[in-house]
């Protein structure tokens, strides 16, 4: 059976119906009003990236407005079109008119009131509460923990303008681009993860927020043993959807600690060897030439999921294509 992307997409004319769709993915209890129901359009593409990460398209195609007493996660508002008149409560109030210009960065527990425009065509971005914590605790290093940064606030307001959100621009517009893609990195369950984790990385390292001054502080030497522990780490876990945070985690320093170590010591960055891991365990797998295994079958399995791509590499490291290894293994017998 061929992969197909995980992803939830709904159509429906009807408020009730709508409501119940958006408390089943984002919060489950809110308040929408419609203030003409006879042009009502309710669209949402929804797609997970690994835990606790998603990206959405969403729109109602009619003047609606939300009202969200506690929002239950980091939660990036993007407006393709028309506008979203928002007010945000809590200690630190706030009101935007958000638009293709300016977009919101929302963090948990803050009340949220908002009101569209018919034309208003909304991308989310949502993060779990913990994972986002995990993911600031891995870049600072050891002396933070997940725990001790559960206070993580963004500024709200994100110039679309601004230098600082061009990363995060190039980023969401790529992976908006492949959930329409056939050859999807999305159809790889591990993709998918890593491609979450690197929403959130980008989120913390480019969006300010209370512990943007941590992040910035100089990376420290990393011995050899650390560099030697993170290749063991890589190769125990290079078929789960790892990220260089995962290995900062498990050697107790920073993401940023461990790329120079990875630099000093082995000219690469901890997921090209991560990847050149996969090259090889994906190798092992097309010389066994078991039957029913294709090219395509084992490349998902490895989270590759351009095959072209995967195609070049594969021959750049090894000598010839993917498709000549399995031939021979099978010629071979």
């Amino acid at each position: 059976m061929e992969p197909r992307i995980q992803r939830y997409q709904f159509k429906s004319r009807r408020p009730n119906e709508a409501h119940g769709v958006i408390a089943s993915f984002f919060e489950p209890s809110f308040k929408l009003d419609v203030e003409d129901r006879s042009g009502f359009d309710f669209s949402l593409d929804f797609f997970p990236c690994g835990p606790g990460v998603s990206i959405s398209r969403l729109a109602f195609r009619a003047d609606v407005t939300v009202e969200i007493e506690r929002i239950d996660a980091f939660m990036v508002q993007m407006p393709l079109a028309g506008r979203n008149d928002l007010s945000l409560g809590g200690a630190r109030r706030n009101r935007l008119l958000l638009d293709n210009r300016l977009y919101s960065v929302i963090g948990p527990e803050r009340s949220l009131h908002q009101h569209r425009t018919p034309d208003c065509r909304m991308v989310l971005v949502r993060f779990d509460s913990l994972g986002m914590a995990k993911c600031l605790a891995a870049h600072a290093g050891k002396e933070t923990n997940p725990t001790e940064v559960a206070d993580l606030d963004f500024a709200v307001a994100m110039s679309a303008r601004a230098a600082n959100c061009a990363p995060w621009l190039r980023l969401t517009s790529y992976l908006l681009g492949e959930l329409d893609n056939e050859g999807s990195l999305f159809l790889s369950p591990l993709a998918a993860a890593q491609a979450g984790q690197l929403l959130m990385s980008t989120l913390l390292l480019h969006q300010p927020h209370n512990y943007s001054t941590l992040l910035q502080t100089p990376d420290r030497d990393v011995s050899p043993r650390y560099v030697r522990e993170a290749e063991h780490f890589l190769q125990s876990h290079a078929d789960q959807p790892i990220t260089a945070d995962d290995v900062a985690r498990h050697l107790n320093i920073s993401t940023r600690s461990v790329y120079a170590g990875f630099r000093q010591h082995l000219d690469t960055t901890p997921m090209q060897r991560l990847k050149d891991i996969r090259l090889e365990r994906a190798r092992a797998d097309l010389l066994a030439g078991g039957d029913g295994m294709s090219v395509t079958t084992v490349a998902m399995a490895w989270g590759f999921t351009h095959l072209g791509k995967f195609s070049n590499d594969y021959r750049a490291r090894f000598g010839e294509l993917p498709s000549q290894t399995l031939r021979d293994a099978r010629s071979g017998r």
